[in-house]
């Protein structure tokens, strides 16, 4: 208010220029009517570009009587690449630090090799200046790890193509980055889509990690939500709250489970998802090289969810399609969720599995995979009951009495398995 009053007192005789980042100055001159009638132009400063900033870094060492080494800009084209998605990154001073840990790096290679000349950075100073970033921003090993995981999934073969592809794309712009190519961004949200229980959710964080070893993303954790995460009960809420969730995803991915229901519902429910998803538009929008949004849920409403606003189908061009486990893929994943908990099952379990998985597949409450995780449970009560009479039997071992009382519906549970 104090400062209003000042520049219409004095308004030929000074000039005021607000200075911040680009959201913060938006929500700031919007804060009060004065200050968006007098503040009327804006000036966008965008980030400098690796050639730009190794001029920049060029300039510097020149003003201080350096010479840099031949193909530096390789090198800093990396770093800048992996570094520059960071929160506290710094542009231009980023190239001022470079250049004094550079110039520690070269007194002390010319400490303990006295001769060398004063003047000329090499290639090791520059590299130690940029620490483990120079000569790539990709951890190739890492990366390799984390397709492991992928290759490990039972099943969803499409699904690991499509990833593959992904990684691939995202690997080959990392190397022209290194080379000093412009790369044009590419959008790396994605829609997945499929029954419940195949696998989504770690396939998202399996791609979180994937974006993180490549220089996409800087931590690559996954922030989980549904409907209730981002949506609240009274007018006003629902941008704090979905913005709230946005800010913890932030250097990492956001995946809405269920996404479909945001766009579903009746009056004020209705519009309070829209509000979540104008919302979510528009953070997406200001830090698109922050945040990768995953959304998922079957398939035929989420081809409606993303038709209800023409933002998300721009936005999400991208769609995952899981297929649903076969019988044989889910006695894998029982035998492997019980190996996990040091469980061993009997031979031939699967001939009383897989038929009752036949069955139980048509029902539209079939969650696949989340079904083995309570037919576990399942087979660990058969076996306690059995166990409670026989203190000495095997604990780490399933018989196939136990297998028969699991796949019993709830009601029967209590009746004895044939042969008990």
């Amino acid at each position: 208010d104090t400062l209003l009053k000042f520049m219409e007192d004095n308004r030929d005789r000074i000039i005021v220029i607000v200075a911040g980042y680009t959201n913060d100055m938006r929500r700031f001159i919007d804060a009060n009517p004065g200050l968006a009638s007098r503040f009327t132009k804006t000036v966008e400063f965008p980030p400098y570009s690796p050639p730009e900033l190794a001029e920049i870094l060029k300039r510097m060492a020149a003003g201080q009587g350096f010479v840099m080494p031949e193909g530096f800009e390789k090198d800093l084209a990396a770093y800048v690449g992996a570094r520059s998605k960071a929160e506290d990154w710094a542009n231009a001073r980023e190239m001022r630090t470079v250049l004094e840990k550079a110039r520690q790096a070269q007194a002390l290679r010319l400490a303990a090799s006295p001769g060398g000349d004063i003047n000329r950075l090499e290639p090791a100073d520059i590299a130690a200046a940029l620490g483990r970033q120079a000569g790539g921003a990709v951890d190739m090993d890492a990366a390799r790890k984390v397709m492991a995981r992928l290759d490990a999934m039972i099943g969803l073969a499409p699904v690991k193509e499509q990833v593959k592809t992904v990684a691939a794309r995202v690997l080959v712009d990392a190397r022209r980055r290194a080379e000093g190519i412009e790369v044009g961004a590419v959008s790396q949200h994605m829609v997945f889509t499929g029954p419940p229980g195949v696998g989504k959710t770690e396939v998202a964080r399996i791609m979180g990690d994937i974006f993180r070893t490549l220089g996409v993303l800087r931590k690559g954790h996954v922030v989980e939500v549904d409907r209730a995460g981002l949506v609240a009960g009274y007018v006003g809420q629902t941008a704090a709250k979905t913005q709230e969730r946005c800010r913890e995803a932030l250097d990492g991915i956001l995946f809405i489970d269920e996404a479909y229901t945001l766009a579903e519902g009746g009056g004020g429910g209705s519009d309070f998802g829209k509000e979540a998803i104008d919302t979510l538009l528009k953070f997406m929008e200001d830090n698109r090289d922050r945040i990768i949004v995953i959304v998922a849920g079957y398939t035929g409403d989420m081809a409606r969810f993303i038709d209800t606003n023409p933002g998300l189908a721009g936005r999400f061009t991208k769609t995952v399609e899981f297929p649903a486990y076969d019988p044989y893929d889910l006695v894998e994943i029982l035998r492997l969720m019980a190996s996990r908990q040091s469980f061993r099952l009997p031979p031939r379990f699967e001939t009383l599995l897989i038929p009752w998985v036949e069955q139980r597949a048509q029902r539209h409450d079939w969650a696949n995979a989340r079904e083995m995780r309570t037919l576990l449970e399942r087979l660990r009560e058969a076996q306690a009951m059995r166990l409670a009479s026989d203190p000495l039997g095997d604990y780490g071992q399933f018989e196939l009495v136990d297998v028969e009382r699991a796949l019993r519906p709830a009601g029967d549970a209590a009746r004895p398995a044939a042969g008990a």
